[in-house]
């Protein structure tokens, strides 16, 4: 709980629920957007989405980690450098973490072991699916080719930015995690659509997805083009 009071006040300082939905209120820049598909990202649940190290250099240094925004290239809104202390990042973070009802640990993201089988299953369900269609997951990113409200955060930086558990969870049921998300639900009831992959189990197939986007890694540094 005193994690959680310290993070709040440095939000607060910061003024983070302007632009930002942070435990159920703000994102009170909206009423200047008018396409919702432009506004920053709901973060009650960073603690239990995110890589801790990715966290703290997003916020120590927006510009140089996000900008031109490589999760979301096509849209205006960005986030500004605060010059955050690192006592001030901790806070944060372990602010986050406790929202989420997680311990802060030291983890190596990087050595996440990922099955080769994995990488080709899931790369064919990745297309079943259709994925691509909303996730940009390559250097260009084409942004003329459908509506920018359908477009999905740009997956190439998965490997460095998201929890291997949580796009297990995410997976399973991206509603319950982000209420009003445009994400359907491939898995509903936890049953798979595709009985004849990984026995039909759905958990192995929400897994090798998984593995195949973490496989992705991080290429250059997004290209937005136009496809007209």
């Amino acid at each position: 709980m005193k994690d959680i009071e310290e993070g709040r006040r440095i939000a607060i300082k910061y003024n983070c629920q302007q632009c930002h939905q942070l435990e159920g209120s703000g994102a009170h820049i909206s009423v200047l957007l008018t396409d919702a598909a432009y506004l920053p990202p709901i973060i009650t649940g960073e603690g239990k989405k995110v890589q801790e190290p990715w966290l703290h250099s997003f916020l120590q240094s927006p510009a140089r980690v996000g900008q031109p925004n490589s999760i979301r290239p096509w849209i205006p809104t960005r986030m500004p450098t605060f010059h955050l202390t690192n006592e001030e990042i901790n806070q944060l973070t372990k602010y986050f973490l406790g929202l989420s009802d997680q311990e802060l640990e030291l983890r190596d993201y990087q050595t996440f072991a990922v099955s080769s089988e994995n990488l080709t299953v899931g790369k064919q369900i990745f297309t079943d699916f259709q994925c691509a269609k909303c996730h940009p997951s390559g250097v260009i990113v084409p942004v003329s080719a459908v509506s920018t409200t359908d477009l999905a955060p740009f997956l190439g930086k998965a490997r460095d930015r998201l929890k291997p558990e949580w796009i297990v969870e995410w997976l399973a049921d991206p509603a319950k995690l982000q209420p009003g998300t445009r994400m359907p639900t491939f898995f509903p009831d936890g049953e798979s659509p595709l009985p004849d992959v990984l026995g039909g189990d759905a958990r192995k197939q929400m897994q090798a997805i998984r593995d195949y986007l973490l496989s992705i890694g991080v290429p250059a540094r997004p290209v937005v083009v136009s496809t007209r």
